[in-house]
């Protein structure tokens, strides 16, 4: 169970958005409302993805730079979303306590798993690359987005109850190994953060379009591909499918993701071998997440199981979708 936000968006908000746009809205659907708040809004000509994020959550240049990044992307041909500019050009606005962002709807639909193909990973993965490609040629404003471990989630002492004293060893050695690694502008950059498959959609004619950047970020360009493999997987352990063969899935999924990726962006092969700590870390993340947003001492016990055992598997350091790199020999 989440603990509880409420945020109301008012009229003001509508107004200014038809004022600034220059819109006339004729319907609007609330699509989620919990940190953002997210409408679904119908126009006279066409249909817009409206983001109202509290602004006591995010400095305006976090969100200009996160907007920035987005704008560049779809401008240069990638898979994502495109912006909308104001009658003055810009592409975000303030109003009534909220940083306000309209983007265009995703066509398409997501997925689900049981329509999951080879082809799908395939498009998945040079989708990724193809991000991967464009960041390594982008020039960021200033003030850019933050480095991977200056994010709010990694200060382990203030979010972790002081009880729990093997996973903050566990996700402190696995922070500092990954600090460890070198950074080069080929290796690391700005990625998207949560590539999972709810985070983009797909047409009747196989195109992809993403959205959700809003946890971007500088890191290794490999995280993105351990992000989506690790929610891959989880949907894996999801009934009917619980207690399939995950290393025979693994396998399958890098197999066609990287080759689709390799199609947009090369991939040192020797980076595969560091994949395992990247999985690990986004489980982390993933536990973390529970800690800041979940009412612990109210989760439903299907909610309880699945925090306990995520503890457990982090303190444990259990291995994610695979037990060692052989598995994942001839793969890159």
């Amino acid at each position: 169970m989440e603990k509880k936000r409420i945020y109301q968006v008012t009229d003001e908000v509508f107004h200014e958005i038809e004022e600034q746009y220059g819109w006339k809205i004729l319907s609007m659907r609330l699509r989620r409302g919990s940190v953002n708040i997210v409408y679904e809004l119908q126009t006279n000509n066409k249909t817009i993805i409206l983001r109202c994020s509290p602004n006591h959550r995010r400095e305006p240049w976090d969100v200009e730079a996160e907007v920035h990044f987005v704008d560049y992307l779809a401008k240069n041909g990638a898979s994502a979303t495109s912006i909308f500019s104001t009658k003055t050009g810009a592409k975000m606005i303030e109003v009534a306590g909220f940083y306000v962002v309209c983007f265009e709807k995703a066509s398409g639909i997501p997925l689900e798993f049981e329509d999951w193909t080879d082809e799908y990973f395939l498009k998945w993965g040079k989708m990724t690359g193809q991000f991967h490609q464009l960041a390594m040629e982008y020039q960021a404003p200033s003030p850019t987005r933050k480095q991977w471990d200056q994010e709010e989630w990694f200060q382990l002492d203030k979010y972790l109850p002081k009880d729990q004293c093997l996973v903050y060893q566990r996700a402190t050695e696995l922070i500092e190994q990954i600090q460890s690694f070198p950074q080069t502008p080929f290796t690391y950059g700005l990625i998207h953060y949560d590539l999972h498959n709810r985070n983009f959609h797909m047409t009747d004619d196989g195109v992809l379009c993403a959205f959700d950047f809003e946890d971007c970020c500088y890191h290794y360009y490999l995280q993105d591909i351990a992000v989506s493999l690790y929610h891959a997987l989880t949907r894996l352990r999801k009934p009917p499918l619980a207690g399939k063969d995950e290393v025979t899935f693994t396998r399958r999924f890098l197999r066609f993701f990287l080759a689709g990726y390799q199609t947009e962006k090369a991939l040192d092969s020797s980076w595969m071998e560091q994949l395992q700590a990247f999985l690990q870390l986004r489980r982390v993340f993933i536990y973390l997440f529970y800690v800041m947003d979940y009412d612990l001492a109210n989760l439903s016990p299907q909610d309880q199981q699945i925090v306990d055992q995520t503890r457990m598997d982090i303190e444990q350091a259990r291995p994610i979708g695979y037990e060692s790199k052989q598995d994942l020999v001839g793969l890159v």
